[in-house]
């Protein structure tokens, strides 16, 4: 397979993470032994299913969701929901035509959320255990012959939603040009070649059962494929794609640095291994994290607390510049705090904080320089936030 193929695959299959075991589940219903499991189903997920996986439908049976995360990442761009301190997750399709819960991820580490460590597939969702995560994805299987005409043919975006409504997510491939969507409920993905001269998008289905080139297949290589494989494939690696981004945010948070007085944690992670999925996420002690874009690549040294509810970050720009910025822990609102030009006397070497709202920074030719930060304005603290 050539570097190509290992782009597109990382973007539409695991992203920068991949399970290290394989023990994600998908049995069915038919299986007997799993009959008395799904007769236990959750009555939240009950709710959620009765409401046809529809948030408008859904939200009076929810908890007051703590934190709502934009995810706009060039790897995917839906909606998430977290609730109970992130126990409880909500993957939601953006958009006027969106709105539709295509995933729910759960941490079965909260006693309150036992009854899923059970949960199996049934003939209305699937489900895929790794580690104490649980997705669920429920189910809208496509008719065979729809498939069929899917598969035969290039498709715009307008075509497509007239055939399917929106996805569940949109995605691009990093450098290659390629743009995508998933159908993580149909158990379908879709590729197309970007426009470079204002030309819409012609999509096709795929599967990485296509053969590995820089190329997308021609259409005739797409007629063996199986719908029941291509979903089945689809879904399992929406599945494990959810999961491993959990273990990563998690594993980010752990090694992170705690605020002075331990309530807050800033780290960073970076969900699709290129500088514009960089992001600063931030935890809050009984609370779902939240995600900052951070605007190019950083280390786990570039964070440090101004004070107890502020972070001071550095960003070295590729161009070499170093910039600082000082970040409010409860709402993300950013500001710049102080640059340094690329010369190589100016060349950051290290930087600190003192007492008092100040930080100093060191220069390769010596010299340290300190930098006071005024006191914000600050409002009161809103009962829902969001990330981005």
């Amino acid at each position: 397979m050539n570097l190509v193929a290992v782009a597109i695959a990382a973007v539409v299959a695991l992203g920068p993470t991949v399970l290290a075991k394989a023990d994600e589940t998908r049995a069915t219903s038919d299986d007997p032994a799993n009959a008395q499991l799904t007769r236990r189903e959750p009555v939240l997920l009950k709710s959620i299913a009765a409401a046809g996986w529809r948030l408008a439908k859904a939200r009076a049976a929810l908890p007051l969701a703590q934190v709502v995360q934009e995810e706009r990442l060039e790897i995917q761009d839906f909606i998430q929901y977290a609730y109970d301190g992130g126990s409880f997750r909500l993957c939601v399709s953006r958009g006027r035509e969106g709105g539709d819960i295509f995933a729910v991820i759960v941490d079965t580490r909260r006693p309150q959320y036992k009854d899923f460590v059970g949960l199996w597939s049934t003939d209305r969702y699937v489900t895929y255990h790794s580690g104490p995560h649980v997705v669920v994805i429920p189910l809208r299987s496509l008719n065979p012959q729809l498939f069929e005409t899917l598969k035969s043919r290039k498709w715009t975006d307008a075509e497509l939603k007239e055939r399917l409504g929106a996805p569940s997510y949109r995605w691009h491939v990093h450098g290659v040009g390629y743009s995508g969507m998933t159908y993580a409920p149909q158990g379908l993905r879709l590729i197309g070649v970007s426009p470079w001269a204002g030309k819409p998008v012609e999509y096709q289905v795929y599967s990485s059962l296509d053969p590995g080139t820089s190329d997308l297949p021609p259409l005739n290589a797409l007629s063996k494929l199986d719908y029941g494989e291509v979903a089945i494939e689809t879904q399992r690696d929406v599945a494990q794609r959810l999961a491993a981004q959990r273990k990563e945010i998690e594993e980010a948070l752990a090694r992170g640095t705690r605020s002075p007085d331990g309530r807050f944690v800033v780290s960073r992670v970076n969900l699709g291994g290129t500088f514009n999925n960089e992001q600063v996420v931030i935890g809050e002690r009984g609370k779902p994290e939240r995600r900052y874009p951070a605007g190019y690549f950083t280390e786990d040294a570039d964070y440090r607390w101004l004070d107890r509810r502020t972070v001071l970050r550095r960003v070295s720009w590729g161009a070499g510049n170093v910039e600082f910025y000082t970040m409010d822990a409860m709402t993300g609102a950013e500001k710049p705090a102080a640059s340094v030009a690329d010369e190589d006397s100016n060349r950051v070497t290290d930087f600190g904080v003192f007492t008092g709202r100040r930080f100093w920074y060191k220069t390769a030719d010596g010299n340290k320089h300190e930098v006071a930060v005024p006191a914000p304005k600050r409002a009161a603290q809103p009962g829902l936030r969001k990330g981005n």
